[in-house]
């Protein structure tokens, strides 16, 4: 505790020098913790981002690398990203090597990492863990004490995505077709995929009650070709609108929604703002975005600042600006005016606490 304590006012002396500028983190790892800022021109506490998959995905781990990444490399921290490819036997070992590291502050998402993260904790009680995507088990881990736990409320993101899909689907939109349906795909289907999933079906109804919802999950967050198979036989059926929540799977949502004349929704700014165009043509109309790259910045200046809530759980939606419609530059020249209107006004509803989405 007292190594813990020294550590965090180091932290905030060096949180209040800090300047903007690029800090010495070397960028990301595919194996071992080799900490940027060897040379000692960095401050601390030492940070490291565990990635169970690889960089990439343009979706949820880039978000999570951005927010971790330029927000300790402005504060000029020590920090290093670790990428363990996506094997699950090689996730636990990695993690267990960061927290057994040089590292002070350990970050990690995803529910397949919750109870390594959890056991690693309770084996390094002078380190700090940050799990994001999950909430923490108090019971499961003596009361997590050293642990932050971030979570975004995707029912929220899945609500107006739907909302978007039902609007669009019944509008005068390029590629929407008269059949009332749209799509979802999501990857596993695992609690925070159904929020999605159940928000989406939510969202669509809530616009119009007589859009129908297709749904599918591909069992894979790293399978484009059965993404793709996925999404193209629901445009078979009459869908012309698709949400997709499945990581590296997405990309072959998006490809068969452009082969096929429809329009997918994404779920990260970038999917919308750098997306693939697919024989000549975009492919993603916008995203319900959930951001983790702001939660994820405010827990590394937390934890610079010696201020992370440690035991708590952080929830993070519309009102907190991690969740929103992209206004992506082909959503704004598609879609009508009127249609887009309609979308924000949902949002706006949701973030004054006027429309409840949880259930």
């Amino acid at each position: 505790m007292q190594r813990l304590l020294m550590r965090r006012a180091l932290a905030a002396s060096a949180l209040a020098a800090a300047a903007l500028a690029a800090g010495c983190g070397s960028g990301s790892s595919s194996s071992q913790s080799a900490g940027g800022g060897e040379s000692g021109d960095c401050k601390a506490p030492k940070m490291t981002l565990v990635v169970n998959s690889n960089l990439g995905d343009g979706g949820f781990f880039d978000q999570a690398h951005r927010g971790f990444t330029e927000t300790a490399e402005a504060l000029e921290l020590c920090e290093q990203t670790i990428e363990t490819g996506p094997q699950p036997t090689k996730w636990a070992p990695a993690l267990n090597d960061a927290a057994a590291g040089p590292y002070d502050v350990v970050f990690a998402g995803t529910f397949q990492m919750k109870e390594v993260l959890e056991q690693a904790a309770m084996q390094h009680p002078d380190k700090e863990f940050v799990l994001f995507d999950v909430a923490h088990d108090a019971d499961a881990c003596g009361g997590c004490r050293n642990i932050y736990s971030l979570t975004l409320r995707y029912r929220e993101s899945g609500f107006l995505a739907g909302v978007v899909a039902a609007l669009v689907t019944s509008s005068e939109t390029p590629r929407a077709n008269p059949e009332k349906v749209v799509g979802f795909v999501g990857g596993q289907e695992i609690p925070v995929i159904r929020e999605y999933h159940d928000g989406f079906v939510a969202g669509a109804k809530a616009a119009d009650p007589e859009v129908r919802v297709i749904s599918a999950y591909a069992g894979s967050f790293t399978d484009p070709v059965k993404g793709k198979q996925l999404a193209a036989a629901m445009v078979g059926r009459g869908v012309d609108v698709l949400f997709t929540a499945a990581g590296a799977t997405d990309k072959g949502v998006f490809e068969a929604a452009a082969e096929n004349d429809a329009w997918a929704i994404g779920n990260s700014p970038a999917q919308a703002r750098d997306q693939p165009d697919v024989a000549g043509k975009p492919a993603v109309l916008t995203a319900a975005s959930s951001d983790l790259e702001k939660p994820i910045a405010l827990a590394v200046r937390n934890a610079a600042a010696g201020t992370l809530a440690l035991g708590t759980v952080g929830s993070y939606g519309i009102k907190e600006g991690a969740i929103e419609i992209f206004d992506s530059p082909t959503y704004e020249r598609t879609v009508p005016a009127d249609v887009r209107k309609r979308a924000a006004e949902y949002q706006t509803r949701i973030a004054d606490g006027e429309l409840d989405v949880d259930g």
